[in-house]
C-alpha cells in the first residue's frame, strides 16, 4: 500500500504544478491583453486626430 500512497501523491504533485504553470501562462495573456488595449486606444488616438 506505500506503493500506492506514494504514486497518488506523486500525481497528485504532478497536476498540481501543470495547474500552476496554466495559471502562469494566463497571467501573462492577461497582462498582454492589458497592454493590447492600451495601445489600441492609442491607435484610435491617431486616427481620430488624423479624421478631423
Amino acid at each position: 500500500t506505500t506503493n500506492n500512497t506514494n504514486s497518488y501523491n506523486q500525481e497528485e504533485e504532478e497536476e498540481q504544478q501543470q495547474q500552476d504553470e496554466t495559471l502562469q501562462n494566463f497571467d501573462k495573456m492577461s497582462n498582454n491583453l492589458s497592454w493590447n488595449i492600451k495601445d489600441k486606444s492609442k491607435v484610435n488616438e491617431k486616427l481620430d486626430v488624423s479624421l478631423k
